[in-house]
């Protein structure tokens, strides 16, 4: 198991809802930062790069709240 992974999963066992508030708050964080840059304006291979980040974002947002639901659920 990743290191991010089993540090988010132990995040949310020990600190269960303020543990997904806090990973909420990290990845919006992250989500804003990417708009920024884009927003910008990138080269068109950056912004290929940006856009698959963004969507590993939404990824893992979506992750949290399943591992969420799946351990306090």
């Amino acid at each position: 198991m990743s290191d991010v992974f089993h540090s988010s999963l132990e995040l949310l066992a020990e600190k269960q809802a303020a543990g997904h508030k806090q990973l909420k708050e990290e990845l919006a964080g992250m989500r804003s930062k990417l708009r920024q840059t884009m927003d910008k304006g990138l080269a068109p291979a950056d912004m290929g790069a940006a856009l698959a980040m963004s969507e590993a974002v939404d990824a893992a947002d979506a992750a949290v709240d399943k591992m969420y639901a799946k351990l306090f659920g």
